[in-house]
Formats: C-alpha cells, sequence, structure tokens
C-alpha cells in the first residue's frame, strides 16, 4: 500500500499490513483512517505488529489516546482492578503457594505490552521527545512493580501472617532510577526493609493452632524472591521486565533483602566508589515511601563526601576499562563516545563535586550534564556535545530495541539494515547515516 511505502522498512510493513487483515478482515475501515500511522508502527516494531494483530481493539484505543502521556494514577487504577488487589479479596485466596499466579502474571505482562505500544506510537509519531519516552517508559516500570508488589503482598500475607513493624521498599538503579529508562531494559533494583526484630503473626490453622511464624528477615527475603520472580518469568504471555539484582551488597552472594540499618552498615564498612556511582541514581519505585525516603537519607553522606574526592576516581577508571574490554564494533553503549562513557563522565564528576553542590545531585544523566555547565565544571560547547550524543544514542537504542524486544546495542553490519536504521533515525539514506 501507498501508506507501507513512505515508511523507514516498506517491506516488513506492508508484510504486517497483510497479516493484520487476514487476522482481522472485519476492520479495513478502521485500519484505512489510520493506513499512515499503523504502517509507520509495523515498520519499526515487529513484536508490537504481532501483539496488535492479536489484539486490534488494543491498537486502535492506543491510537485514539496517543496525544495524551501515559497517566501514572489511571494505570495504577487498572491494573489493580486486573489483579483484584483489594482487602476483600483475601477470603478468596489461598496463600502464595496455593494460588494460580499464571493469570495475574499475564495480566501484568498484557499491561507491559499495552503500555510499551502507547508508548512507541507518541514516540514514532513525535507526539513526545526522548525525555518524555524515557519518563513513560519509567513510570510504565513503576507502576508494574508497585502494584505487582501490591498484589504479592496479599497473598504472602495469607501464608505467613503479617510482619513486625511492617515496612519495605523497592529501590530503582540504573537507568530506571534516573527515569530514563529504555525499551527493552533489565530493572536494576535492590529490597530495602525496615526492622530485623520481630517475625509474622502467622496464620490460624483449621484446628486453631498458629502455623508459619517466620523472621521478619526471612519474610522479606521470600517477598524479594517473589517479586523478582513474577516480573521476570517467562510464561505464554512473555516477561513483563527482567530483574537484575547483582547490584545489592555482596551482589549474588548476598541476602535479597537487608534491613535499612544492614545497608548503613555494610556501605559505612565495606562501600566501593562504584557503589557510590550506581547509587547517585538510586530512586524509591515501589512500597514504602518513608521507608524509600530514609534510605535515601542514609547514602547521601555515603555517596557525596564534603570534601573533594578524588581517590574514588582511579576506581572509577578501573572499572570502566573493564567495561570497555567488552566493548565490540558497532556497540553504541559501550566503547569511546559511547553511552556509559558518557554515563561515567557525568557520575564521576558528581562523585568529586556533589558532596559541595547539592544542584550536582541529580539522578537524571541529562539533568546532570546541564547542572555540570551551569557550575562551569563542564564548557558549553563540550555540554553541547555530550548531551547531542547521548540523545542520539539513546534514541538510536530506542529504535534497536523497538523491533523486536531485544535488549540489544548493536548496530546492525549489512548495509540494508543500516539503512533502514538510518531511515528510522530521521536520515535519507544509510551513507549519512553511517557518517553521523
Amino acid at each position: 500500500s501507498s501508506a507501507a511505502a513512505s515508511t523507514p522498512d516498506p517491506e516488513r510493513a506492508e508484510k504486517n499490513l497483510l497479516s493484520f487483515m487476514e487476522g482481522n478482515p472485519g476492520l479495513g475501515d478502521e485500519l484505512e483512517t489510520q493506513a499512515r500511522n499503523v504502517a509507520w508502527l509495523f515498520s519499526c516494531s515487529q513484536f508490537l505488529a504481532n501483539f496488535c494483530t492479536a489484539n486490534p481493539g488494543v491498537l486502535f484505543r492506543a491510537l485514539a489516546d496517543m496525544e495524551q502521556p501515559l497517566d501514572r494514577g489511571v494505570l495504577s487504577g487498572r491494573l489493580d482492578d486486573e489483579l483484584a488487589v483489594s482487602d476483600n479479596v483475601r477470603a478468596k485466596t489461598s496463600g502464595i503457594h496455593g494460588r494460580e499466579l499464571g493469570r495475574q502474571m499475564s495480566a501484568v505482562r498484557r499491561c507491559r505490552l499495552e503500555g510499551a505500544l502507547k508508548i512507541a506510537l507518541r514516540d514514532i509519531l513525535k507526539k513526545t521527545d526522548l525525555v518524555g519516552v524515557m519518563h513513560e517508559l519509567s513510570i510504565l516500570a513503576d507502576v508494574i512493580i508497585s502494584r505487582s508488589l501490591a498484589f504479592l503482598r496479599l497473598a504472602m500475607n495469607e501464608t505467613y501472617g503479617d510482619p513486625a513493624d511492617d515496612a519495605f521498599s523497592v529501590i530503582g538503579l540504573g537507568k530506571l532510577g534516573g527515569e530514563e529508562l529504555n525499551f527493552s531494559s533489565d530493572v536494576d533494583l535492590i529490597y530495602v526493609y525496615g526492622t530485623e526484630a520481630g517475625e509474622t503473626s502467622g496464620v490460624l490453622s483449621q484446628s486453631g493452632v498458629t502455623t508459619n511464624r517466620i523472621s521478619n528477615h526471612e519474610y522479606y527475603c521470600k517477598l524479594g524472591e517473589w517479586l523478582s520472580r513474577f516480573l521476570s518469568l517467562t510464561t505464554e504471555a512473555g516477561f513483563a521486565y527482567r530483574v537484575d539484582l547483582r547490584l545489592r551488597p555482596e551482589g549474588q552472594r548476598g541476602d535479597i533483602a537487608l534491613a535499612l540499618r544492614g545497608y548503613e552498615m555494610y556501605y559505612e564498612s565495606w562501600g566501593r566508589a562504584w557503589e557510590r556511582a550506581m547509587l547517585i541514581r538510586a530512586r524509591p519505585v515501589a512500597g514504602d515511601e518513608g521507608l524509600g525516603r530514609d534510605f535515601l537519607q542514609m547514602i547521601r553522606p555515603f555517596v557525596y563526601r564534603k570534601y573533594l574526592d578524588y581517590s574514588s576516581i582511579d576506581e572509577i577508571r578501573r572499572l570502566k576499562t573493564r567495561i570497555d574490554s567488552t566493548f565490540k564494533k558497532g556497540d553504541i553503549k559501550r566503547g569511546p563516545g559511547g553511552i556509559r562513557e558518557i554515563e561515567f563522565f557525568a557520575q564521576a564528576l558528581q562523585l568529586i563535586y556533589g558532596g559541595r553542590e547539592p544542584l550536582l545531585q541529580e539522578r537524571s544523566v541529562l539533568k546532570a550534564l546541564h547542572m555540570l555547565m551551569q557550575k562551569s565544571l563542564v564548557g558549553q560547547e563540550d555540554y553541547g556535545l555530550l548531551s547531542d550524543n547521548y540523545r542520539f544514542f539513546r534514541t538510536l537504542e530506542h529504535r534497536l530495541q523497538q523491533l523486536n524486544d531485544v535488549q540489544t546495542h548493536s548496530v546492525p553490519s549489512g548495509q540494508k539494515e543500516q539503512e533502514i536504521l538510518g531511515r528510522k533515525m530521521g536520515f535519507r539514506d544509510g551513507a549519512s547515516f553511517g557518517r553521523d
């Protein structure tokens, strides 16, 4: 069709439009009115084309609604309804082990796809800019993590009773923490709870005996395990988010959740420079807000030293060298001038000067670069170059990941694929894209 011809990948657009019509023969008129928009989406994203062909109603709702940014409150309410998160659910459910989690896992995965569809349309059809796209992708993840947690808490409490002095918070790190998430991203999380003292209330057995009392620590570690599995398990409906917990104290050897005091003791005694850099972007994304704030307050003096701090730069440089060693040709994340190098540059200056200059205590890389320029720690020209490059590479990363919902950072080597990617990035042809 003529709609497909004007897209970056006419062949893919055409094939997906035909599949859509074969699967939904009664929707020709609706498709006709949105032909250009649908063709662009189908040209840029295979996984969303497949999803839309199976769920045409979702596609047309997203098109009707694409002028509006993703709304945190509306999305939370809808997902709560799907998961049936409310107190009167308790009577009908049978604890974390006895219940069928498949339906709820599917609801969460579908919510992620519907959200990704709306955001992809707003991105591809230029209804918002890169910052808007990253922010909306982060809202989508926040809501899914936070509502999944609320649902799992109910199921856990039916099995073990309520924990003593109850508080549990999920801290987002990396791009999620900085509210700069990409289309197919891991979410870096750590789990913190209030106090180790005490245990759960347990539950009454049919014979009236209290059973299943476990320590607070055990309860919160189980909760963290369930949440990670609930989000990352691959089911028939795919996965919601790959959860990466390796940034916690002791990495994979460490407990999956720690009390606030446990984190404090660890960072005071053992905390290393790379952990300080990582915690620059820490942000509470789910659970108890007060505890989340306490965590941020606790890490601030560890992350931002009052004196000028050059010692940690050597350690960060060594870490960066290690990451660079995994660099392959065409990788936009690692290697010289890539996404990771720009992030490291900003974070190194934030660690050196952030204790004295509270304005530099910024989670977002783009905002941090801007503040570094405002404080004359980066020249205007350098700021322009770093900021433009970061935006370019992050947009390119989205174009790569939108295709198949795969976490890739590699520019394809084939000429045809490069030309298609160049057109998705707004270039006339592959040659001018390659030069840029």
